[in-house]
């Protein structure tokens, strides 16, 4: 099978000067694959009923200013920044030799090296038609958009397809010489399998608005701005948008001819793109600077190697640095530095800042650093962090098959200002994650997004502190190890899925804005209260007060709006600073309403004056979860009176001390309260 060869620069006119048609039959039709050839003109073919102001400009809007124009002696294509020094294109565009040049906006840029996919025969149903351009310089002003992640979720989506490919419209197909970017929109409706191809191409149709068929895939109502690609095209991207992000999905590759035999990108024709998420692990092995000493320093330019001919060379602000080597190795900085990006394939890296700060800070909104992103033959990928700080924006760990692991151990500071997730990626549950907080290591965490942890994820707080923009645990599980003395402070909390925020013996904070966070709260520990197990799942329980549920002196996690615990603010919550503002979290004797670690007359004087009301929270007697104060919290309170919980005190409450007459009295008169409701009757 033979694909389309890149056309000279001279300009096209006609279908006539495409050549090299393959033909695949596919069930009963004959399905014409031809690869896109490249040549200096307008791009994409619209739909006869749209202005093409609309396709120029959805072309250049800024989402996809990462695609330029790639030319050389004997053709031209597209092509896609993905990182400052970095192009993705087609395989077919270069499989051959001679200089490329990449024109981004008004800049030009020149390769210094460019690369086929591992296995790029020619073979366009293979799904191998992806290649990559080495830049002799950086881009200054990045445009890149980083590749998605996710292997099954574009399908189904609206893919825009950007190029510098021929134009026309539905009705004529491709022709027409003027140098123009387009863009068009399609639903990515099915991959290469539907047409016995690889799985590895994505596939879209070009839908006419006036017929309900032909239709090759999908729905037969076309998007408002639909289109196809051309010859030129090749090498462009199709994106999509996710999240608030837009990534690139798919590398053009060739047109397909699926009803009329006609390739010429009119109505009914198809086109199929190279799948970008499946190349992740091969673009991520050459594009960035691979480790491969035992043991050495950051600055030592020989123990670094990047892409298929292993240049050496210390990676600048500019470079990704990688880590995928099968062994243990360890890093050691003697000065800051900044990097685009970090990630790590496979193998264990001990990373000794040396007192100084890593910074990982890609502009086109991918994550900073990604950890375990390999494949299931890659047992483990691990990044252990000592003595500096490491700033990121986004976080994945197990993003792959795999297990990755950050360990944060003595000194060790890490600012992620963005989201973090754990056993997965934005888009969903991936590989199996864990971050791990050092015990005693005096680890500081900081995450100014989200903390997501999946069922695939853990988090383990052995150690220092964890602050977090908000914690939402699906499935996953965050663990603080017992033995008192830790705190997880977030703007907000949700488990859902199976999950568990186990406290053991320590607290939490949810400094939440705006309205009371109390009731979510409220529900959470309610569920990990369990009947009193206090083993609940999709909840906030507590493996500490599990293991004293059968005791004569049970305890709980307790918890209160801080403006019920204290009457000034700022207030200071075991050594953290609080506002009027946040729900407190703490483990407790049964019955210690303040949460002070005492159980004395303040809770007894509070349960007493909300003694048979219903409504109540914990801060006012309700211990058992079921809104109401009466003599089952009463006896739980009871047979903890006089308990003191080890560590630290709110010492702004100074409680009386009760005799126990004076609690048997309590408990006399209580039950003649019951016993008077429950013999009285309406008249």
């Amino acid at each position: 099978m033979r694909y389309l060869e890149p056309e000279s620069p001279t300009p096209a006119t006609d279908k006539q000067s495409l050549k090299g048609v393959a033909r695949v039959r596919t069930k009963s039709c004959v399905l014409c694959v031809v690869a896109l050839a490249a040549t200096p003109v307008s791009a994409i073919t619209i739909r006869a009923d749209r202005a093409d102001s609309q396709y120029t400009s959805l072309g250049n809007d800024s989402k996809y200013k990462s695609v330029g124009y790639l030319s050389w002696s004997s053709g031209t294509a597209s092509a896609v920044l993905i990182s400052p020094r970095w192009v993705l294109t087609a395989a077919h565009c270069v499989d051959t030799s001679g200089t490329r040049s990449f024109l981004l906006g008004l800049n030009n840029y020149t390769d210094a090296q460019h690369f086929t996919m591992t296995g790029w025969t020619g073979d366009l149903n293979a799904g191998l038609d992806i290649g990559l351009i080495r830049l002799t310089s950086y881009v200054p002003t990045l445009s890149a958009i980083p590749a998605i992640r996710n292997s099954t979720n574009e399908i189904g989506l609206t893919g825009t397809s950007v190029g510098f490919g021929l134009t026309g419209t539905g009705s004529t197909g491709y022709g027409g010489s003027s140098a123009q970017k387009r863009g068009a929109t399609n639903i990515i409706d099915v991959n290469g399998s539907a047409v016995g191809a690889s799985t590895n191409i994505i596939l879209s149709d070009f839908d006419n608005p006036n017929l309900a068929g032909p239709n090759a895939f999908g729905d037969v109502a076309p998007t408002d701005l639909e289109g196809s690609v051309a010859p030129g095209d090749s090498g462009g991207g199709t994106f999509v948008d996710i999240d608030g992000k837009t990534y690139l999905a798919g590398i053009h590759s060739y047109i397909t001819a699926l009803f009329d035999g006609n390739t010429n990108a009119s109505y009914s024709d198809g086109f199929g793109s190279t799948r970008v998420n499946t190349f992740n692990q091969w673009i991520d092995s050459n594009i960035a600077n691979i480790w491969k000493s035992a043991v050495g320093t950051f600055g030592n330019a020989s123990s670094w190697s990047l892409g298929p001919t292993a240049l050496t060379g210390v990676p600048g602000a500019n470079d990704i640095v990688g880590f995928d080597n099968s062994s243990t190795l360890q890093l050691t900085f003697t000065t800051d530095v900044t990097n685009w990006q970090a990630i790590s394939r496979r193998g264990s890296m001990f990373i000794d800042l040396g007192g100084h700060s890593w910074t990982l800070s890609p502009t086109n909104l991918d994550a900073s650093l990604m950890i375990g992103r390999g494949t299931t033959f890659d047992a483990l990928a691990r990044i252990t962090l000592t003595n500096g700080t490491l700033n990121t924006g986004e976080t994945g760990v197990g993003m792959g098959s795999q297990f990755g692991i950050l360990q944060l151990n003595a000194g060790a500071v890490w600012n992620n200002s963005g989201d973090a997730f754990v056993g997965g990626d934005r888009f969903g549950q991936r590989g199996n994650g864990r971050i791990a907080l050092g015990a005693g290591s005096g680890a500081q965490v900081n995450i100014g997004g989200t903390l997501r942890v999946y069922s695939t994820g853990s988090v383990n707080y052995d150690g220092g502190a964890l602050t977090v923009g908000a914690l939402d645990v699906q499935g996953g599980k965050v663990t603080l190890a017992a033995g008192g003395g830790k705190v997880v402070r977030t703007g907000a909390v949700a488990v859902s899925s199976g999950g568990v925020v186990d406290l053991s013996d320590n607290a939490m904070i949810v400094d939440y804005s705006g309205a009371s966070a109390l009731g979510g709260v409220q529900a959470l520990l309610a569920t990990g209260y369990a009947g009193g197990t206090w083993n609940g799942a999709s909840a906030i329980n507590s493996s500490v007060a599990a293991a004293q549920a059968g005791s004569s002196h049970t305890t709980a996690l307790g918890y209160a709006e801080s403006a019920d615990i204290f009457t000034t603010f700022p207030g200071t919550f075991l050594g953290q600073s609080v506002d009027n503002t946040a729900i407190l979290i703490r483990y407790v004797y049964t019955g210690d309403t303040t949460l002070d670690g005492a159980v004395d007359t303040v809770d007894f004087n509070s349960l007493a004056s909300n003694f048979g009301a219903a409504g109540k929270v914990w801060s006012q007697g309700d211990f058992n979860f079921d809104f109401t104060v009466d003599t089952t919290d009463f006896n739980l309170l009871a047979s903890n009176f006089g308990q003191v919980l080890s560590g630290p005190a709110l010492a702004a409450l100074v409680p009386e001390p009760a005799s126990a007459g004076a609690i048997a009295g309590a408990a006399l008169i209580f039950g003649q309260i019951r016993r008077r409701r429950s013999n009285s009757r309406c008249v």
